[in-house]
């Protein structure tokens, strides 16, 4: 398909193997995609901050983060777009976090933090001890977050818990008068590095999906909807499969995501199924 512009790749169970490695099949992939002029973009609930090596290695153009909340010309290093949460109900999230025996971790425009070693701050601090120190996650433990994040952007707001979300969520919702969007929710999520099951779910100050990130770029790249292809394998990537013209499924995916798919990989996520549709949709390299 010799009209595709750009690949939209997800990063988690998608680009990445269960042991957050981008295999070399993947990588000489991407590069062959580069080669035809075709640009490469993140898309991810992750943020910056903790991608550097993957975009590093890959050679990424831009990166769409925070499911759309955030999107990065990673050349430049500079903010394309993005919508931050207002103080007074980041303030509020904290609040209830804390009076709630929440974990909260709040991602601003370059770094990461939270007062806990657990969950993200942990995912992040044990993946840094594989990386250089330039491309090492910008995340960090402090003693205040309110106090640290006050004179900042703030992109989003994660609460985590090995028990249930749900009633939690609601009373969020129902405390910041919905002025807080649920952009993401993950269910029963075995994270293998830090070996632990949990729930988390993921706030910003409006409604973004990754399809926001990609099309504000489409529109600004005068790229059209059906030369654009997309990879991935959650509900976080749906809009985008709905609202594109190559929408590529993962092996790997539940069966109610399949069934957006134009094509669906024959190889998960550790077996570089990315690879295999990037030569499927473009041809042999």
């Amino acid at each position: 398909m010799e009209n595709i512009k750009m690949i939209a790749i997800d990063l988690g169970k998608t680009l990445l193997t269960d042991n957050n490695v981008v295999t070399t099949e993947n990588i000489n992939a991407i590069n062959f995609a580069h080669s035809k002029g075709i640009l490469v973009v993140m898309a991810t609930a992750r943020m910056y901050s903790s991608t550097k090596y993957i975009s590093k290695i890959i050679k990424a153009d831009y990166g769409v983060f925070g499911n759309g909340s955030q999107l990065m010309d990673l050349s430049t290093k500079n903010i394309l777009f993005q919508k931050v949460i207002k103080k007074d109900d980041a303030n509020l999230m904290i609040d209830y976090a804390r009076k709630n025996h929440l974990y909260i971790h709040i991602d601003l425009e370059f770094e990461e933090v939270s007062e806990e070693y657990d969950f993200f701050t942990k995912k992040h601090m044990k993946l840094n001890e594989q990386y250089p120190d330039s491309l090492k996650s910008n995340v960090k433990l402090v003693n205040d977050i309110k106090e640290y994040v006050k004179n900042k952007n703030i992109i989003k707001i994660i609460i985590a818990s090995e028990e249930s979300l749900d009633a939690h969520i609601e009373q969020i919702k129902e405390l910041t008068n919905a002025r807080l969007c649920l952009n993401e929710h993950s269910k029963n999520l075995f994270e293998e590095i830090i070996g632990k099951r949990y729930n988390y779910a993921e706030f910003g100050g409006s409604l973004t999906t990754k399809a926001t990130g990609i099309h504000y770029l489409a529109t600004k790249l005068k790229i059209q909807k059906s030369q654009i292809m997309a990879i991935g394998d959650l509900d976080n990537d749906v809009e985008l499969f709905e609202t594109i013209g190559i929408p590529v499924v993962m092996k790997n995916a539940k069966p109610e995501i399949k069934v957006y798919a134009t094509y669906i990989t024959t190889k998960d996520n550790n077996n570089s199924g990315v690879a295999e549709a990037i030569y499927k949709m473009i041809g042999e390299g």
